[in-house]
């Protein structure tokens, strides 16, 4: 009976064995996908700041540009102020020119 013994006892081992096996690949498998849902809730996080970095970039960069056009526009319509300014001179000299070799 000795041997009989022995081999329930071997038996009831390889059972215990394969059971704990079972579990702790039931346990890795619960460890990976809980690391792939974190990894993709991190990534997505990611995506969503980088997106938003990126509109609010897009947005600074649509200020400065209105900003740039107005300081722009500003400076061509004082330009346009000096040269009518100017304009103006030069149009009297020439009308009072005129006039005087007309009268001569």
């Amino acid at each position: 009976m000795a041997g009989v013994d022995v081999l329930l006892k071997i038996r009831e081992a390889e059972q215990a064995s394969e059971r704990r096996i079972g579990e702790a690949r039931a346990e890795a498998a619960n460890i990976v996908g809980e690391a792939k849902k974190q990894a993709k809730k991190i990534v997505d996080e990611a995506v969503a700041a980088a997106t938003r970095e990126g509109k609010e970039l897009i947005k600074k960069a649509e200020e400065e540009a209105v900003l740039a056009a107005e300081q722009a526009k500003t400076e061509r319509e004082k330009a346009i102020g000096r040269i009518t300014e100017a304009a103006k001179a030069n149009m009297e000299k020439a009308v009072a020119l005129i006039a005087e070799r007309i009268v001569r």
